[in-house]
């Protein structure tokens, strides 16, 4: 089954969300995931959070990466289909995205969370 098209303007989404932190990000898809509120629109709009927050992901809180990872380390979705909304996010902004990685892009989104881990070992251990 192919994947559905986006329902919203990638620029626009782009307007909004390119003025927020990229700690936001992972609290939005953290929300839906709570919300239990999928849909296409929201699936486009996690899989574009995703696309932004991999170069930043060693810049996060601890707590927005989890939930990041966390909540779409379960999707099915191909490497084509994230790479190919990554390709468009790019084309779209002036924002740098990460290139193409080997594996499964699940794996590297679950591996770049915890790489970011060690910085924040010393708030982990106070509380």
């Amino acid at each position: 089954e192919p994947f559905p098209a986006r329902p919203f303007s990638l620029q626009a989404c782009l307007n909004v969300i390119l003025n927020l932190d990229c700690d936001h990000y992972g609290a939005i898809v953290g929300s839906l995931e709570r919300l239990q509120y999928w849909s296409d629109a929201s699936v486009h709009l996690a899989l574009i959070l995703h696309s932004l927050c991999r170069p930043q992901m060693n810049d996060m809180k601890a707590s927005f990466s989890m939930q990041l990872a966390s909540t779409m380390s379960t999707w099915e979705l191909p490497n084509e289909v994230v790479q190919q909304i990554e390709h468009e996010v790019q084309a779209a902004s002036s924002v740098h995205v990460l290139p193409d990685v080997e594996g499964d892009w699940r794996e590297n989104l679950v591996g770049g969370c915890l790489a970011g881990l060690p910085r924040h070992a010393h708030y982990l251990m106070r509380n």
